[in-house]
């Protein structure tokens, strides 16, 4: 082989490297963010953007007016059904599926754990904003940035070479003795095998540092320290990560009324209505706790006012019952329904009316609640509050005697 061929050769395997190392590096350090946007229209744009490291926009897909969120079947290639890629163990062909988002045109998105908060985005009207990021993992990001800068550094040296006409190295004195062909060979295989175990078994070092932005978040949520979301947030973690019973941050923070978490979660755009496994919603969990703070930050940040919850309760069935009159006022003002029925048949009148607090009662029905309801048993609000006020101890202070009075003028 001629020195001339074995040059071509050896630039043909140095570009072939750096395509490799940029195209690697990229692929490994791009992250998916859906952002969810509503107009004052009330149209729903939906842009799907691949960052590099959260900082450069790679490839970006948008579908204007999103109306719509479902699963639809792949159409396969012929080429594709005779492959083997989508055939089971039997040799029998799986027809995939992908979630699409439609609009005035469709879009592929590739997570389909996120319907549901797609969904729930759609139906809120009163939510303007959302933003789901999938963040790229340290092992992922450590492999991203060594690639990239390899392929930095090739193209540093080929920009010196030509600028200055040769190889700024050559003929320079030898001075690093070669390692013997048995030694380069251990230090080019431990590194090959350092290479897999990183990514193999590196989770077992390098997923704790996840797991503790993960921790990071719950705790402070729980504890009412919004510097430590932001902190959390900061680091990367994914503001809507659920913990090991299925609820996320905003709705244990929901739960226990703590309100400057919850201004802190929804201003790093914290998702209000994500159900937890009973499907409860962080203001169902808010009002139902008696922590009317906290549900009005989640009803000015436009949570679903109007969904039913477990059990089919509304939110405005959960503040008659909890007695929250100005959460029950403030949903009232937003033009929620005021007779829904749960899946027992009782309307939020008939909750108020065992709740012990007339005012709630009072504008309920000033409202349009209906008195007159009965359940399956002809029992309606009034006979409600009868017996509450017998089973009531003394000792407990109500307002049956007026709320006798507003049921029954």
């Amino acid at each position: 082989m001629s020195a001339h061929t074995s040059g071509t050769s050896a630039k043909v395997i140095g570009i072939i490297i750096f395509l490799v190392a940029l195209v690697g590096g990229l692929l490994l350090g791009t992250q998916s963010t859906l952002v969810l946007e509503r107009n004052a229209a009330g149209q729903v744009n939906a842009t799907n953007a691949w960052r590099l490291h959260d900082k450069v926009t790679l490839i970006s897909r948008s579908v204007t007016n999103l109306r719509e969120v479902r699963m639809a079947q792949v159409n396969l290639t012929v080429s594709e059904r005779r492959s083997g890629a989508y055939r089971d163990a039997l040799g029998m062909l799986t027809q995939p599926e992908e979630l699409l988002l439609i609009g005035d045109d469709s879009l592929a998105y590739p997570y389909q754990e996120d319907q549901s908060l797609i969904q729930a985005f759609l139906t809120n009207k009163h939510n303007t904003r959302s933003v789901v990021i999938h963040p790229v993992d340290i092992r992922r990001t450590v492999a991203s940035w060594g690639l990239l800068a390899f392929a930095a550094a090739a193209v540093v040296g080929w920009i010196v070479t030509g600028v200055l006409g040769r190889d700024p190295l050559a003929g320079a004195p030898d001075k690093v003795k070669p390692l013997p062909p048995a030694v380069g060979t251990a230090v080019f295989g431990g590194v090959v095998l350092l290479g897999i175990a990183f990514f193999n078994v590196g989770d077992r070092y390098f997923g704790p540092l996840a797991t503790r932005k993960v921790d990071l978040l719950m705790a402070s949520a729980r504890s009412d320290d919004a510097p430590g979301i932001e902190r959390a947030v900061d680091s990367g973690v994914f503001v809507d990560v659920r913990d090991a019973q299925g609820g996320t941050a905003l709705m244990e923070a929901a739960r226990l009324g703590a309100a400057h978490a919850i201004g802190a979660l929804l201003r790093a755009h914290a998702s209000p209505d994500l159900r937890s496994p009973s499907n409860n919603s962080a203001l169902d969990l808010a009002i139902s706790g008696g922590h009317e703070a906290s549900a009005m930050l989640l009803i000015e940040a436009g949570a679903d006012i109007r969904a039913g919850g477990s059990h089919g309760r509304t939110p405005l069935h959960l503040a008659a019952h909890a007695g929250a009159c100005d959460v029950l006022g403030k949903l009232i003002a937003q033009g929620v329904p005021v007779n829904p029925k749960d899946d027992q048949g009782w309307t939020p009148l008939m909750s108020a009316a065992g709740s012990g607090k007339a005012r709630c009662v009072g504008d309920l029905l000033a409202a349009g609640a209906d008195p007159k309801v009965a359940l399956a048993d002809g029992r309606r609000a009034v006979d409600v509050t009868r017996a509450m006020a017998a089973a009531r101890p003394p000792s407990l202070p109500a307002e049956d005697a007026a709320i006798l009075r507003l049921l029954q003028p």
